[in-house]
């Protein structure tokens, strides 16, 4: 394996001091758990991981500090020197660029090394880690799979993946134990790919195919505004597929438990299996067919589209965002349709991503040319599109003939907007198409003035 493919990323936060899980134990008996989801400010230094046994040693160092975390990929001109990390805010001030455009890799700055942890300045490395943890909505029967038993069943989509060498270790929950209790057992595992510039294809591979393979659950989505209410559902599988994303922070760093008393940590149990198995081979792995990805929209009522482009893989998903989803912004949520009401077209906005979990801004809102609504992950690279209301021709049809009638009637085009501002955005037609619609009858009343 090249130095270049093993590359690993030693991070220590600054900013917040710990990046480890925090347990708290209530005064109901009840275990919580706090989990950080970001580094804002730390130093960080690129790591040759060549095999197995280097993993191992580098997870052993990780998982008993409460500092550190990894990225699989190497930064843009690291090279082997520590450097600076900071948001991409704070990067975009420094080097005088704009957030969104400012260059990824590493930037010299007053004789610094800066840098922020942005996907297009991230090389990614051939190491993938498997995440198996149990998400809402699992069957119960996949729930008590091992990793082992969870690789077998993935082995018909992703063949290898049960036979090749991993390291294994146990998450955060399962090394915090009450005092004398044995830990439980591992659930994170960490596997070498032959090219990990191919990661980005599997992950758009299984992600259709364990829909269409009958290997998916609907999981549910719960609401930022009413916790606890589930605002729909996605499909998932028995391994986290949003860790393959190129530049994803991994947290396994040792918990604390300072508050919750009568409860300790054990080690990580980091183990070899299948010594000698090698790498994972993904020589033979394409992007789905016309076949499967019309599958896939049959089973989930989603329309996905992917093509591989010389800059990445290029999704559009269109139906999974509705004018409804949830949007957050500086800790505030609102249905997508409020925050587009005062957009206009080209208007943008940096907000979270919506079908993940996302304390970055790493996702952008931009209203199209023709009014509707789009929204970029970042971090995943999907572009989510509304689908057409096959209702929408209509209503704006007749919006349009009333809006000529009272134009024709003399009511002025202010006039028009004071009163049907709130009916149509009930109707679902932004404020950007109800001008698109009194422009369009002002010229039609204008021409027929003119006759």
């Amino acid at each position: 394996m090249s130095e270049a493919g093993s590359a690993i990323t030693l991070i220590k936060s600054f900013k917040p001091a710990q990046v480890c899980k925090s347990f708290v134990l209530g005064a109901d008996g009840r275990m919580t758990k706090r989990a950080v989801a970001a580094v804002i400010e730390g130093q960080a230094v690129t790591r040759h991981v060549p095999d197995a046994r280097a993993m191992a040693s580098l997870l052993r160092i990780v998982t008993e500090r409460a500092d550190l975390a990894l990225c699989a990929g190497a930064f843009h001109g690291a090279g082997r020197d520590t450097f600076r990390l900071v948001s991409e805010e704070a990067l975009a001030r420094l080097a005088g660029g704009e957030v969104g455009r400012v260059a990824g890799g590493i930037h010299h700055i007053s004789g610094e090394r800066v840098a922020a942890r942005l996907k297009r300045g991230i090389a990614p490395a051939s190491w993938l880690l498997l995440d198996c943890d149990n998400p809402p909505g699992i069957p119960e029967a996949w729930a008590a799979m091992g990793i082992a038993d969870r690789l077998a069943m993935l082995e018909p989509l992703i063949p290898g993946i049960a036979r090749c060498e991993r390291i294994e270790a146990r998450s955060s929950s399962a090394r915090v134990v009450r005092d004398g209790q044995p830990p439980g057992t591992a659930s994170h595992a960490w596997v070498r790919v032959s090219d990990g510039a191919a990661i980005a294809t599997l992950k758009a591979h299984v992600t259709v195919g364990m829909v269409t393979a009958g290997l998916s659950f609907p999981s549910p989505r719960f609401s930022r505004v009413e916790p606890g209410t589930v605002i729909g559902h996605q499909p998932r599988t028995v391994v986290d597929l949003a860790v393959w994303d190129t530049g994803r922070l991994v947290f396994c760093a040792r918990p604390d438990v300072t508050g919750a008393p009568g409860y300790s940590v054990a080690d990580a149990g980091i183990s070899i299996v299948n010594p000698g198995g090698g790498t994972l081979d993904l020589s033979g792995v394409r992007l789905p067919d016309r076949a499967a990805l019309a599958g896939y929209r049959r089973r989930t009522g989603v329309e996905m589209q992917m093509e591989a482009k010389p800059g990445g893989i290029v999704i559009r998903s269109t139906g999974e965002l509705t004018m409804d989803t949830e949007i957050e912004r500086k800790g505030k949520a609102k249905a997508l349709r409020a925050w587009v009401a005062d957009m206009r077209p080209g208007d943008r906005l940096r907000c979270e991503a919506p079908f993940r979990a996302s304390q970055s801004e790493a996702a952008v809102l931009v209203v199209l040319s023709d009014g509707r609504p789009a929204l970029h992950d970042v971090g995943n690279g999907v572009t989510y599109y509304v689908a057409p209301d096959p209702t929408a021709t209509a209503k704006r049809r007749e919006l349009a003939r009333r809006v000529l009638r009272q134009l024709r009637r003399g009511e002025t085009p202010d006039t028009i907007r004071a009163t049907a501002a709130g009916p149509v955005t009930a109707q679902g037609i932004s404020a950007t198409e109800l001008e698109r619609i009194i422009g369009w009858a002002s010229r039609a009343a204008a021409r027929t003035e003119a006759r």
